[in-house]
């Protein structure tokens, strides 16, 4: 729908246009006395002549205005009271509903995301669980009124972990709209996982865990269970990564039983391993696992660079010399991992 105006941009300010009517006036009033002929000739041309000037200088335009129509969007969950209301509102509104939100009315209009982001009507109204972000982002103006659902029972926020390894333990954590005592359980693909007990009303934070034991893409399920009702409230596509490989660097004066217990157990886990042991003063022994060989005399930059995570004991601390200690604290800052084995406990002061 178009409507049309008549709108003014003058040049001067208005007050000194006005002050010309008494001006021109005076010179009506002029020709009146003179009694010439054809007055009224005369007249409609000074007529004529003021509104040419008028028109120069107060610029008129015609101003031509659309106003779009609006429409009310129903997405799943919308209350039907509340659509109610709101066309009581509306004058002539429009009706759309999307695919997986329930049937209104008769008159309704069924869209995809994309169709309505090209319609011709305004979208002024969205009722229900809203438009997912996508959605949002082709929509040229987000200017409406968002009126959500009353709540219900459900999940309301969940978080699940970016990333999740193989034989590591991962959490999720979500928050629980509940209205009673109610059970959450995870299941895997071997059955159940963990659960987790919500007692109270309210919006309730809850933490569960599970541990995968193979790698690959997996379908979760998070069950609620309130008295004899069981429903599956989410289901949870899950990738489970390979375990990440780091690599590990041993120095020792001499090996011990402790270290030796975690060598072999770091290697069966398949990370990449090289150890250091003094035999003298400036001879050394080393070995490797799940890696190439690597010449581990001095600590260099290129080297602590190479490793994740460096196991040291006290006294081959104590031995660097003040280069490899200042390559050490850089590369300790850059992210390197670094554990001090103590020879002996140390005494307090």
């Amino acid at each position: 729908m178009n409507s049309f105006g008549l709108v003014f941009n003058p040049v001067f300010p208005l007050w000194p246009i006005l002050a010309t009517l008494p001006v021109f006036l005076y010179f009506i009033y002029r020709e009146g006395k003179r009694h010439h002929r054809f007055l009224p000739w005369r007249v409609l041309f000074l007529t004529m002549m003021l509104l040419s000037i008028l028109g120069f200088v107060l610029r008129p335009s015609n101003s031509e205005k659309e106003t779009r129509k609006d429409f009310l969007l129903l997405t799943q969950g919308y209350n039907a009271r509340q659509a109610d209301s709101l066309l009581n509102l509306i004058r002539d509104p429009r009706i759309i509903r999307t695919p997986d939100a329930k049937s209104y009315s008769p008159e309704e209009q069924v869209l995809n995301y994309s169709e309505i982001a090209e319609h011709p009507y305004s979208l002024s109204y969205v009722l229900g669980q809203g438009l997912p972000s996508y959605a949002l982002a082709t929509i040229d103006s987000c200017h409406f009124d968002f009126l959500p659902p009353p709540m219900t029972t459900g999940v309301v926020k969940l978080i699940v972990p970016d990333r999740i390894e193989v034989h590591h333990q991962s959490s999720i954590r979500g928050v629980f709209q509940s209205k009673e005592t109610t059970l959450i359980s995870l299941m895997g693909p071997g059955g159940l996982e963990d659960s987790v007990t919500l007692r109270g009303t309210g919006s309730i934070p809850f933490l569960i865990s599970f541990t995968p034991k193979l790698e690959g893409k997996f379908v979760y399920s998070l069950l609620a269970k309130t008295g004899e009702e069981k429903t599956i409230i989410e289901k949870l596509p899950v990738i489970v990564s390979p375990q990440r490989q780091i690599q590990i660097l041993f120095l020792q004066k001499f090996p011990t039983a402790e270290t030796r217990y975690l060598k072999n157990y770091l290697e069966e886990k398949g990370h990449g391993l090289a150890l250091r042991y003094q035999t003298s003063k400036s001879n050394f022994r080393y070995e490797y696992a799940n890696r190439a060989s690597v010449k581990v005399d001095r600590i260099t930059e290129a080297l602590a660079n190479s490793f994740d995570l460096v196991f040291i004991d006290s006294r081959t601390l104590d031995e660097l010399n003040e280069s490899e200690k200042k390559t050490l604290d850089k590369s300790i800052y850059n992210g390197l991992g670094l554990v001090i084995m103590m020879d002996e406990i140390p005494k307090d002061g």
